[in-house]
Formats: structure tokens, C-alpha cells, sequence
């Protein structure tokens, strides 16, 4: 080993060893806590015209509508329970979360209750892949915001 490999690691484990006592030496304090998402309160409701070309943000691409549906129905019983459901349709690869989607909605096909006090819907829409426009089902409100 030379001389200023050795140099190196002396300076490097000083600098390690003061920066533990000083931790070790600093008072305790507190961590900021950060607002916790309420993942059950009421959403309002957002009326969205059948026909129109607009672009959605986070919302659940579905490759059917009993998958539409489905987890607007699970999203009816729970937060848990939309969790839940998510997870295994997105591993049967039968939905996914898109962050930006260009859609027009042609039908809606469910909604869920107005006394769950919460507003997730599925419809039949056309998406735009690559300027194409294909047949899709989406759903809003099905999961918590990311």
C-alpha cells in the first residue's frame, strides 16, 4: 500500500468517525410527520361529457367491462378491498394505472352508489395509443391517488 492510499483511508475514516459523534453527540429530534392521505373521504363528484376528446390523469385502463366493474365494486366495499383487487388483476396483466390518458367516453357502465360516499365509475371509452384509437374500458376513482 503507498503512502497516500493509506493518506486516503485515514482521512476517510476520520471523517466517518466524526460524523458518528457528532450524531451521536446532536439532541434528539423529532422527525416532521407528514399528513396522512384519509384514503375513505368523499371525493366530489366530476361530471365528465360522453363524446368528448379530453385527457384523464391516473386513472385504470381495463381490458373488459366485468374488469371495469369489478373493481369498481371492490372500491364500493373498501379502500383495502380496491387494493386488493388492483393488485391481482394488474398481475393477471387485466389492468393497469395509466399516469396520462387521451380518451373519449362513449358509456358509462357503472358507478358506484351515491350513499358509499365515494365517486368511482367505469366506462366504455376509445383511447389513443400512438394516435391511434382503439376500444377500452376505464375506470376513475377506483383507487387512491398516487
Amino acid at each position: 500500500m503507498n503512502i497516500s492510499t493509506l493518506c486516503r483511508a485515514t482521512f476517510v475514516a476520520a471523517a466517518c468517525w466524526a460524523a458518528s459523534s457528532a450524531w451521536a453527540a446532536a439532541p434528539e429530534t423529532p422527525e416532521p410527520e407528514l399528513p396522512s392521505a384519509d384514503l375513505n373521504a368523499v371525493t366530489p363528484v366530476i361530471v365528465y361529457e360522453l363524446e368528448t376528446e379530453m385527457v384523464v390523469k391516473d386513472w385504470v385502463l381495463c381490458i373488459s367491462a366485468a374488469v371495469a366493474e369489478q373493481l369498481v365494486q371492490a372500491r364500493e366495499e373498501s379502500v383495502e378491498k380496491a387494493l386488493s383487487a388492483y393488485a391481482a388483476l394488474q398481475q393477471a396483466r387485466s389492468c393497469g394505472r395509466v399516469p396520462e390518458l387521451r380518451v373519449i367516453l362513449q358509456e358509462r357502465i357503472y358507478a358506484s352508489a351515491a350513499e358509499s360516499g365515494h365517486d368511482t365509475r367505469a366506462y366504455g371509452a376509445l383511447v389513443n395509443f400512438s394516435d391511434a384509437w382503439a376500444s377500452a374500458y376505464v375506470v376513475y376513482g377506483g383507487l387512491p391517488a398516487q
